[in-house]
């Protein structure tokens, strides 16, 4: 005790500090030792299950690229399945058509055979021939392009690709005149009509009209088209009301066809006009004036 009264610890001697110090930082040490371990396990444990998901995810994007690319390919088979069927189907039925009797396949018994023409047109015929005519003295040109059709379906002869160059028989007069009516025709028709009207496919007479009649309409609209009409509407109401229009005749129609090749064939420097395809009518020539057929007559 000191002298004011005051009352003092003993110290520790530093021998005996020193055990229990070491003790403690041993254990210290020893349990930051196995935190620092847990923590490397756990983040281990961590990268382990990252690179697992990534492993899992590209596998399952793999197979999900392999079902895209086996469903195209499955789809691109069905699509070439398809088209050898439709192929299929279209030589089935033209097969069946030409197999099919005459009678329930279209209506060409119902024609005569030039043999059986009349007396009358037989001798003229005959006398022309002997006469050496180049033209026949009894002409068609007044039988509309329609009835063209029905008769040229009937007897076998629209079954060519090209109908500019359709064998005519020599019953039928003008065969200049037929081949560019009949050209124009082929020009107006769908690959559906083309086909029918080759291959022979219609049931009755009134169906085979039908589709002349159309075919004739849509051949005299073209027609005026090429010849720089504005409104075809109007010509075509006219010619229905009765007007003293044009008519839809082979004669007609051929010549204005004939002309009309004459006018490509100057555009296009052609000598022969016959050869000339048809095309459409160009709109404006260089200098923005209409076209005119009249200078190509």
């Amino acid at each position: 005790m000191s002298q004011d009264g005051t009352h003092y610890l003993p110290e520790p001697h530093a021998d005996e500090a020193s055990p229990a110090l070491r003790e403690l930082a041993a254990a210290i040490s020893q349990n930051t030792e196995m935190i620092n371990s847990m923590n490397a396990q756990i983040q281990q444990l961590i990268e382990d299950n990252q690179r697992r998901d990534d492993d899992i995810i590209k596998s399952q994007q793999e197979q999900l690229n392999s079902m895209t690319k086996q469903l195209a390919q499955t789809q691109a088979e069905l699509a070439l399945v398809r088209g050898k069927l439709d192929i299929v189907k279209t030589c089935s039925s033209t097969m069946q058509a030409i197999l099919d009797p005459p009678t329930s396949r279209n209506v060409r018994q119902r024609v005569n055979p030039p043999s059986q023409a009349k007396p009358e047109q037989q001798e003229n015929d005959q006398q022309q021939h002997q006469n050496g005519d180049k033209k026949p003295r009894i002409s068609c040109k007044g039988k509309r392009v329609s009835q063209l059709l029905v008769d040229f379906y009937n007897e076998n002869l629209l079954s060519g690709d090209n109908w500019k160059s359709v064998r005519v028989p020599p019953h039928h007069p003008e065969a200049n005149l037929i081949k560019k009516s009949l050209e124009l025709c082929q020009y107006v028709m769908s690959e559906e009509e083309l086909f029918a009207f080759r291959a022979g496919t219609f049931t009755d007479e009134e169906a085979l009209r039908t589709a002349a009649d159309e075919i004739e309409r849509r051949a005299f609209r073209k027609m005026w088209e090429f010849e720089g009409f504005d409104d075809i509407d109007r010509k075509e109401a006219e010619n229905n009301n009765g007007g003293r229009g044009q008519q839809p005749t082979y004669g007609a129609v051929g010549s204005r066809v004939r002309e009309y090749k004459k006018y490509l064939s100057k555009l296009s420097g052609n000598q022969y006009p016959d050869k000339e395809p048809l095309r459409e009518r160009p709109e404006e020539e260089e200098g923005g004036s209409p076209l005119s057929m009249d200078r190509y007559a």
